[in-house]
């Protein structure tokens, strides 16, 4: 069975305690009066920790999002900055009541967003019947998130630009694939002849769209009575350059497991944008060169479940 959300033991959310009185303490200044009623700590979160607090007075319910890795900080300032640019243009997503960078008045930056209505798309997709219907929802939303446009492609939009698209990737693959001869992987020589003539083939898009390079059933919220999707967030790894680039996630995932979400999203974002000839081939390549990149740094930040996850999942697209 492929799984929707990767569970693993070593993620630095579950690494890094903050408690409750820290969070008390930290919303004191955010809303003055207001009293903490509870506090629960989301369960899909990695890298950041996530937390949904109630509260007596209106907002009734905030969600408390905490950086906690240094390299990722300016992450966190970069989707503050999106999420202003995405509400403008009717994308669901949290209004930013809050947000604090120095690390003054907490050991770590954080922000607070609105709460999302809905459920978790990754724990409520079995229980919605229309399965078309989702893709299309799907379909629409990124469609708007591919209607924000750059000057140059960003691997990161937190760091600097690149000078193509086509050089990202170069770059990327020249820094993962020795990572893959170090460990001394069976199919080194298929992997390398795969990513080189992928990348000889791999051409600049026509514009540079917002990509936001976690399109994941945990990134989204949806209502099952009004059969909407009604949040989408964690824009912080948020890059420039081909919209398909989205696609490749879902393909991995949400797609190959849900056929019919598939259906709808390929049919949906065809009536918007005309989707060029052979584009699946364009998609899964940039399936494994995810998977790829995901290998080095599940290697560099000493994640083991996921180095042995993304190894099998690129061994798999290449006898696939």
């Amino acid at each position: 069975m492929i799984p929707l959300v990767d569970h693993t033991l070593s993620s630095i959310s579950q690494k890094v305690s903050i408690s409750n009185e820290q969070i008390v303490k930290l919303l004191e200044n955010v809303f003055p009066g207001n009293e903490v009623q509870k506090i629960v700590t989301m369960p899909h979160a990695y890298t950041n920790k996530t937390i949904k607090v109630l509260l007596r007075d209106d907002p009734q319910i905030c969600i408390v999002k905490i950086s906690l890795v240094e390299k990722r900080y300016a992450g966190l300032k970069l989707e503050i900055e999106l999420l202003e640019k995405l509400k403008k243009i009717d994308i669901p997503v949290p209004k930013v009541f809050y947000s604090d960078l120095s690390l003054k008045a907490f050991s770590y930056p954080f922000a607070v967003y609105s709460f999302l209505s809905g459920d978790n798309l990754a724990d409520v997709i079995d229980k919605i019947k229309d399965q078309d219907l989702l893709g299309r929802e799907l379909a629409d939303q990124a469609w708007k998130i591919h209607q924000l446009t750059f000057k140059k492609p960003y691997f990161s939009l937190a760091k600097p630009p690149a000078d193509s698209w086509k050089q990202i990737w170069e770059e990327k693959m020249s820094m993962a694939l020795p990572y893959f001869k170090q460990a001394e992987y069976s199919k080194y020589d298929l992997l390398s002849k795969a990513v080189e003539g992928g990348l000889l083939k791999l051409t600049e898009p026509e514009k540079y769209v917002l990509v936001h390079r976690d399109l994941q059933p945990q990134n989204i919220n949806w209502d099952l009575s009004s059969s909407k999707i009604v949040g989408i967030f964690d824009f912080e790894s948020a890059m420039s350059g081909d919209f398909m680039f989205d696609f490749a996630l879902l393909e991995r995932g949400l797609f190959k497991k849900y056929p019919l979400v598939k259906k709808g999203f390929y049919d949906e974002y065809a009536l918007k944008y005309k989707l060029p000839a052979g584009f699946e081939s364009s998609v899964k390549f940039y399936a494994l060169m995810h998977l790829v990149y995901f290998y080095m740094r599940s290697v560099q930040e000493g994640w083991p479940e996921r180095v042995k996850i993304n190894m099998q999942r690129v061994t798999d697209m290449l006898m696939g």
